[in-house]
């Protein structure tokens, strides 16, 4: 908690307009929580984690900002998300946050992955 305090302190203090987030540690039963520690004239975008503890990835934005498109990017190697944000100009913007390599998490996986999402944006 002391750390999304943190960030909401930043956030108002440099007046930023968007903000990416990864490792939120949100959960269904926590979105309230963050609810209460998001500015006013801000909204969060959240992917949690499915499944297991930690992870997740978030955007939080100035309310007079759209944000639109939110497409989960999740594989079993990484966590992200792409957004459209349409403020002056429209721009595609896409958080990926790799995940702890492991046995099952190889290296390769990762690439792998992150080749299929690459193409896709693409196409």
């Amino acid at each position: 908690m002391a750390v999304m305090l943190t960030i909401k302190d930043y956030v108002i203090d440099h007046d930023m307009d968007c903000v990416f987030l990864c490792e939120t540690w949100l959960t269904s039963s926590r979105q309230r929580i963050c609810g209460d520690l998001t500015p006013t004239g801000y909204k969060l975008r959240a992917l949690n984690r499915k499944g297991k503890r930690g992870g997740g990835v978030a955007v939080l934005h100035k309310s007079n900002i759209l944000v639109n498109d939110v497409v989960d990017l999740t594989t079993s190697s990484l966590e992200g998300l792409g957004v459209t944000i349409t403020a002056s100009k429209r721009f595609r913007v896409v958080l990926l946050y790799r995940l702890k390599p492991s046995v099952n998490n190889p290296r390769e996986a990762f690439l792998n992955d992150l080749q299929d999402i690459i193409e896709h944006l693409i196409l």
